[in-house]
């Protein structure tokens, strides 16, 4: 009982506001409704359930809705990471071609943006402009 506790706290439901926005609930129905008439799709047109054939090929369907959300859900709750204070690289020839960022006093890692909650640099998820 003590560690369901420890993973389940009042900070931890708050991520769940994530949730109750109009992106997610339109990705998430989306994700549900491609799936579905996919596995309806499989059960009516395709080799019936009880061939070998018919159930690797709607435990695949199963199988690739359960990474599609896996990945989602890790994208919207882990995030990208963040770069390591004091990073540096590793051939020091190449601070030339680095920014330098006076307010962590550091180099600023490709594909990274500053944040100003955190005050760190974030991975960016999106190479625009890069």
């Amino acid at each position: 009982m003590g560690t369901f506790c420890s993973v389940i706290k009042f900070e931890n439901l708050q991520e769940l506001k994530r949730l109750c926005h109009w992106g997610p609930i339109i990705a998430l129905g989306v994700i549900a409704i491609c799936s579905t008439m996919a596995m309806i799709d499989s059960v009516l047109w395709y080799w019936p359930l009880h061939t070998t054939g018919g159930s690797v090929n709607f435990i695949m369907l199963i199988n690739w809705t359960v990474m599609i959300l896996y990945n989602y859900f890790n994208a919207m709750f882990i995030g990208p990471g963040f770069v390591p204070l004091g990073w540096k690289p590793e051939n020091s020839q190449d601070n030339m071609y680095l920014q330098y960022c006076k307010v962590c006093q550091a180099y600023k890692a490709p594909r990274s943006h500053h944040c100003r909650k955190c005050n760190r640099y974030c991975l960016s998820l999106l190479l625009i402009g890069d």
